[in-house]
């Protein structure tokens, strides 16, 4: 899935924004994360409605690959909340 981004990323001027996966909410925060279409950086775009302006957190390969891994679950949002620091 591919959708228009108006943000600009500090990888890439104006890419366009390619949601990798969903991985849901912990703390009260929703994580999804994404990729630059330009040059394949990972972000991880936190949303809370008490911080609209939430922002994008760039992610190493490894990191991103291993949320993929992690099945839905307690599990997840732990590592989730460790990587944030929520």
């Amino acid at each position: 899935m591919t959708t228009p981004s108006m943000r600009k990323y500090p990888c890439c001027p104006g890419p366009t924004w390619v949601k990798a996966a969903d991985f849901g909410h912990a703390e009260g925060i929703d994580f999804t994360l994404g990729r630059c279409d330009v040059c394949s950086r990972y972000w991880m775009h936190l949303w809370t409605p008490y911080a609209p302006d939430a922002g994008y957190v760039a992610l190493d390969d490894a990191t991103a690959g291993e949320l993929v891994t992690i099945p839905a679950g307690p599990d997840r949002r732990r590592r989730l909340q460790e990587l944030f620091d929520v």
